[in-house]
């Protein structure tokens, strides 16, 4: 997707609470339910598995409500989303042939 899709990834050292960039993300493909996607969705609800240049896979979804996050358990560092199930689904069919 080119260099206009690179996303810089910032940690925070706890230590001295300053920010730093670790690594740079370049975005491969984005797909959403309906097919590759030319941008992120920034507002409006659009699950999507975003394919990175370096050969990680993110996931865009809905954040869980409170009941939701009381009934799962995720070790430190990792979280959950919620997409549909029909929309996981169409997506992966994708992510296979990407």
């Amino acid at each position: 997707m080119g260099e206009q899709n690179a996303y810089s990834v910032h940690s925070t050292n706890n230590q001295t609470k300053s920010h730093y960039p670790l690594t740079i993300m370049t975005i491969r493909t984005i797909i959403g339910e309906n097919g590759p996607q030319a941008e992120l969705c920034n507002g409006g609800q659009c699950p999507a598995v975003i394919l990175t240049e370096e050969g990680n896979a993110y996931v865009q979804g809905n954040k869980l409500s409170t009941r939701e996050r009381e009934s799962l358990s995720a070790p430190e560092g990792e979280d959950f989303v919620s997409i549909p199930f029909e929309v996981l689904r169409a997506i992966a069919a994708q992510v296979s042939e990407a």
